[in-house]
């Protein structure tokens, strides 16, 4: 039996994962009330043309980890046009495609229309027509066993880098010396290509590492010192005083500073550790 032309098969592919529907859980609707004050996702969606309610649907309807190791295992070793892309896309508008979403309270399902912005959107975002380069695709077909390449593929696809020579070295290095079964090797790659553009050419990469380190150590010598203040002063005075609340999160200094660790520790055998300054250490 001839197979179906692959755009085809990528936009009956969609149509699954939207005639599925989405789960709109506890972490979805905190997310709604903190960034639109609705708590209500009909009252948000009464109005699906504001811009409220776009803001939340494009947040809600990106594709997640697993659409895009989906999309990588089935279809990432080809090469796909922009052309194929755009075919799929127009596949999509006939039937016109609605998607439901499922509430975790007892209330009934909502059921919604999808604009051709979406779907395009959607599909954007996966990056289908993105070409690695040859040394990027080389050193992953060296460097990674089959099993693993979707899922390292998955994350270079999006990644939007423009692979010059050092980031290709940094890349390598961690493909080299970071075992694929660690549990920990997804997050940590995803970690590294997203501080990867900041990457100079002619820097040195532990250097590199150790840099963006000291950065998240003064952030987090910057919030725990605010902390400090706020305990001891109200936020309204602080205010007053000219302060703000933008220090980031602890923790999200903390755990990138173990990320951070994690990597130097696997690719040199070293990390570097700091000290709080003098100041903050005796306020």
């Amino acid at each position: 039996m001839e197979s179906r032309p692959i755009h085809l098969e990528i936009a009956q592919w969609v149509r699954q994962i939207f005639e599925t529907g989405f789960q709109i859980g506890p972490a979805q609707m905190e997310m709604m009330e903190a960034c639109f004050g609705i708590c209500q996702l009909d009252d948000l969606l009464a109005g699906t043309h504001t811009s409220q309610a776009a803001s939340f649907l494009d947040l809600l309807f990106s594709p997640g980890d697993d659409t895009r190791l989906a999309f990588e295992t089935r279809w990432g070793h080809l090469t796909i046009s922009e052309e194929t892309v755009a075919a799929a896309l127009e596949a999509l508008q006939y039937p016109p495609l609605t998607t439901t979403l499922h509430l975790s309270n007892p209330s009934q399902p909502l059921r919604l229309s999808l604009s051709e912005e979406v779907l395009a959107v959607f599909l954007q975002r996966l990056n289908m027509a993105w070409l690695a380069p040859d040394s990027l695709h080389q050193m992953v077909q060296a460097r990674v066993a089959e099993p693993h390449r979707p899922l390292v593929r998955s994350y270079l696809r999006r990644a939007r880098l423009p692979w010059h020579a050092n980031q290709l070295a940094l890349l390598d290095l961690y493909l080299h010396k970071f075992a694929t079964a660690d549990e920990d090797f997804a997050a940590c790659l995803q970690f590294l290509l997203s501080i990867a553009d900041t990457l100079a050419p002619e820097a040195n990469l532990f250097e590199f590492l150790v840099e963006k380190k000291l950065f998240y150590f003064q952030s987090l010598c910057g919030a725990e010192a605010f902390e400090r203040r706020r305990q001891r002063t109200s936020i309204e005075i602080l205010i007053l005083q000219g302060e703000r609340a933008a220090h980031g999160n602890m923790a999200e200094w903390r755990q990138l500073m173990r990320r951070v660790d994690r990597i130097c520790q696997t690719l040199f055998g070293q990390t570097r550790f700091f000290q709080q300054p003098l100041v903050q250490q005796h306020e």
